[in-house]
């Protein structure tokens, strides 16, 4: 199973392209473990006594010994793709993916100082990709007429 998202960030002004791939089965036994850790978490069956001031109720027993071996074994399993391209560049291409963020306060400064670097290096990177399009024009063109 293939997932692809997009992680950003705001004070760097960074921004990466993830792709994940994971077996199917894999995925199935994952969710069906952790939708049985859900229903033994809100079921709160308690433990005997000596077993509860260490490991809580039976819900909190299956996620630390079942679900969360499971998923550690799955993430190893997961081949994760990466591309980083510059921040601009994909929030021109991917606007619903760059969510707005408020900072709770007033930005550092440095932040400012960053998006302008980021947005000195976009300019560069476009230049450049568009060079590598016109070049790929050509060779198409060239391509169609012989």
């Amino acid at each position: 199973m293939r997932q692809w998202f997009i992680g950003t960030n705001d004070y760097w002004f960074t921004a990466t392209i993830y792709l994940e791939e994971t077996p199917w089965y894999l995925v199935i036994f994952n969710d069906l473990v952790m939708q049985i850790c859900g229903f033994l978490g809100r079921l709160s069956i308690p433990l005997p006594k000596k077993w509860r001031e260490y490991y809580g109720d039976l819900g909190d027993v299956f996620h630390l010994f079942v679900c969360d071996p499971v998923s550690q074994y799955v993430w190893k399993k997961t081949e994760v793709k990466r591309i980083s391209l510059p921040y601009f560049f994909l929030k021109e291409r991917f606007p619903e993916e760059f969510e707005h963020s408020d900072w709770d306060e007033e930005p550092p400064p440095e932040r400012f100082i960053n998006k302008k670097l980021a947005a000195a290096l976009d300019k560069s990177f476009n230049r450049a990709y568009n060079k590598v399009l016109e070049h790929e024009n050509l060779i198409f063109k060239e391509r169609r007429r012989t």
